[in-house]
């Protein structure tokens, strides 16, 4: 199904039955992708399922697909939660934008004592097409879930989460030498330029996490999360 545009429905139908887009799905169908009558596109709900299907007919008021074949996945069972502070204006859409289509399974904004940016208590609702058009992009058929806003003393890992990763200059080990050949879920915390506070770092760590490090210059936020969830996405990655 890759070379197949891929399109976003909330609940796909099942093989041989219709439905109709989102309205702005199906104009990015016909802008992006030019779709005609005929074509072939794939449809994800986001959860783990995608079909391929039929474009029957399309304008500017309604686009209407037939589902040929359905599909679906596990997640990943070693999932990478992120958890950061808040970059300022486009940063921030660049940072859901790079590490959605790096895999991250969700994201959580933090607010920390030393952000510039302090976030709403509901993620904006912005950052959810974000994530939908760059998980769209890199085709997964689990999009990662967009999370309330925490502090680092309320932040708690997922249930079931064996490693939990501060990324701070002070730490004692490198995060690729850390994590290397780990498996099961994984949990990522970066905070803002200035860095977590003692304070905060003492409460990720009575949540479980251990303090590495990236080594070499101190990054901007949405630099380090790329750079860390690359290396713990390399690092977790079965051996051939």
């Amino acid at each position: 199904m890759s070379r197949s545009p891929w399109l976003f429905i909330e609940s796909l139908p099942g093989v041989n039955e219709t439905a109709v887009l989102p309205a702005e799905e199906g104009r990015h169908g016909g802008r992006a992708h030019r779709l005609r009558p005929g074509d072939t596109l794939v449809l994800t709900d986001g959860r783990g399922h995608i079909a391929r299907a039929e474009l029957l007919s399309g304008d500017r008021r309604e686009t209407q697909v037939r589902v040929t074949e359905v599909q679906e996945f596990e997640p990943s069972p070693s999932p990478l939660h992120l958890a950061t502070a808040i970059p300022k204006g486009e940063r921030m859409s660049t940072l859901l934008a790079m590490t959605t289509q790096l895999g991250v399974a969700s994201y959580t904004p933090l607010q920390c004592e030393r952000s510039v940016v302090l976030p709403n208590p509901d993620p904006p609702p912005r950052w959810d097409r974000i994530v939908r058009e760059n998980a769209k992009q890199s085709q997964q058929a689990w999009m990662p879930e967009v999370l309330p806003a925490s502090s680092p003393q309320q932040w708690r890992p997922p249930r079931g989460t064996p490693k939990v990763w501060i990324l701070d200059p002070s730490g004692e080990d490198a995060l690729g030498t850390a994590a290397a050949g780990g498996t099961g879920p994984q949990c990522l915390l970066i905070g803002p330029e200035g860095g977590f506070t003692a304070s905060e770092r003492e409460a990720l760590r009575r949540a479980g996490g251990r303090t590495v490090s990236l080594g070499g210059p101190i990054l901007r936020v949405e630099t380090a999360a790329v750079a860390a969830v690359s290396i713990l996405s390399a690092a977790l990655s079965p051996s051939e």
